[in-house]
């Protein structure tokens, strides 16, 4: 029995890719090449611009795009449906708890503050994806409205909703200190 090469055992894309492509020539820098474009192609697009919809309309965050990206505490479809954060204290005092808790979560930058309304954008480590996040505080309220949608893609696989609870146990320990 004859002994292989390592290339020899590759399927047929690969073998061309890292051993042959040129009379034999062992071309590797063309195949990180291929992997340099790949990335930069996949990367540019993935913080796309802030959503012209944002922001309040009317005392309400704007609705769920009809992707399931989305989830919301204000009329959400079923399935992209989460409840407020509910507080003790004052508003200010919960804008101070939320903005806290912001601060300790990996990839939060927060882009916009006012006295009922915050929007923070999330974004993710790998890929650099984009998330836009917004908190509203009604007046004569106890409780933060919450919407968080992804600004690329369909799926989020459920990073929006996990991103609230999340939120939602950070802010509720927080609460608790008091």
């Amino acid at each position: 029995m004859a002994a292989t090469t390592t290339c020899e055992r590759l399927s047929s894309w690969w073998r061309y890719t890292l051993c042959q492509r040129a009379k034999g020539v062992r071309q590797l820098p063309v195949f990180f090449l291929q992997l340099v474009l790949a990335s930069m192609i996949l990367g540019s697009g993935c913080s796309a611009k802030p959503p012209a919809q944002k922001g309040l309309k009317g005392g309400q965050l704007p609705p769920c795009p009809s992707s399931p990206n989305c989830v919301t505490s204000m009329g959400g479809k079923p399935g992209r449906e989460v409840a407020p954060l509910d507080y003790d204290g004052s508003r200010s005092e919960a804008m101070d708890d939320l903005l806290a808790v912001l601060s300790m979560m990996e990839g939060a930058s927060v882009r916009q503050q006012q006295e009922e309304y915050l929007w923070a954008e999330f974004t993710s480590k790998v890929f650099g994806f984009v998330d836009d996040v917004e908190f509203y505080l009604p007046s004569g309220e106890s409780v933060i409205h919450v919407r968080s949608a992804s600004r690329l893609g369909y799926y989020d696989f459920g990073v929006n909703a996990r991103r609230i609870a999340k939120i939602r146990k950070l802010f509720n320990n927080r609460q608790l200190r008091r």
